[in-house]
């Protein structure tokens, strides 16, 4: 499933709509995303939860199944699927960002 999570300048700089930096992120660990040896060493900036499909890491292919809820990087879209399709006014507001911790 695609995410709305992108780094459109390829520069490690992720950002949800609007820009807005992320307070919460659940890439996978175990593949070491977001990565760079995935792709043939070229960055990738769109976003996925759970994956299906081929990673290659220096030259080696790994075909995945990985459906924990984690996050990959992505080259392009054509095989992710939407969680959702609805007008951004018709989405439930977003709950408070955390407090700031004590001083």
């Amino acid at each position: 499933c695609w995410l709305s999570f992108r780094d459109p300048s390829l520069g490690g700089h992720w950002r949800w709509p609007g820009d807005e930096l992320p307070l919460y992120t659940n890439w996978n660990g175990e593949y070491k995303q977001p990565g760079l040896d995935d792709n043939g060493g070229e960055r990738e900036p769109y976003s996925t939860l759970n994956t299906r499909g081929t990673l290659w890491t220096r030259g080696s292919r790994t075909d995945l199944s990985v459906l924990d809820g984690t996050w990959f990087d992505a080259a392009d879209l054509g095989t992710a699927h939407a969680l959702c399709n609805m007008p951004l006014e018709d989405a439930p507001p977003r709950p408070p960002p955390p407090p700031p911790p004590p001083p």
